[in-house]
């Protein structure tokens, strides 16, 4: 719990106008975390970095975190609200998530800083076979992103995605 926050914390990239996310796999761009982030503080786990999150979520949405939106919400404009947010996090420019073969350097924390996210290792059970793909964010913007993702219900999935006997049917 102590340390769940940080994940997107550490997998998000601050621009002038929102908080991007590296999106690996089905994960999305615009993902916004403030109810995962929420939860440890709800819990006792109070740290400045995570009001951080929580202030940049809000210049993008105009809302403070899911206040009015969950229960957890509630709570932490009871409990975090005084809590000072640094200008930038309190974490290093790089993390490595080895388990997950997930690994994010950046050149700072300001806003449009450089930060590349690596995804490397294998992939089991349901993750995406996009290992060697790699996300870099320069000044704002991606300027590199993975090869792509297709809906489930698109036809390009159905009849060129996957290789098994339902794809073959498909085609047919």
């Amino acid at each position: 719990m102590d340390k769940i926050g940080d994940f997107y914390l550490n997998s998000c990239y601050p621009n002038s106008e929102s908080v991007l996310s590296v999106n690996f796999g089905n994960s999305q761009l615009d993902l916004n975390a403030a109810e995962t982030i929420e939860l440890p503080p709800a819990n006792g786990f109070h740290k400045p970095r995570y009001r951080w999150y929580l202030q940049q979520k809000q210049k993008q949405t105009g809302r403070r975190g899911t206040h009015g939106e969950s229960h957890l919400g509630f709570l932490n404009h009871v409990t975090i609200k005084d809590l000072h947010a640094p200008d930038t996090p309190d974490l290093p420019h790089s993390a490595i998530y080895e388990d997950m073969g997930w690994a994010m350097l950046r050149s700072s924390w300001d806003e449009d800083a450089t930060m590349l996210a690596v995804k490397s290792g294998y992939f089991w059970n349901h993750t995406h076979a996009d290992a060697g793909a790699f996300i870099l964010f320069h000044n704002g913007k991606i300027l590199i992103s993975e090869a792509g993702r297709s809906s489930y219900n698109r036809p390009e999935y159905t009849t060129r995605g996957r290789h098994d006997g339902r794809a073959r049917k498909a085609r047919e």
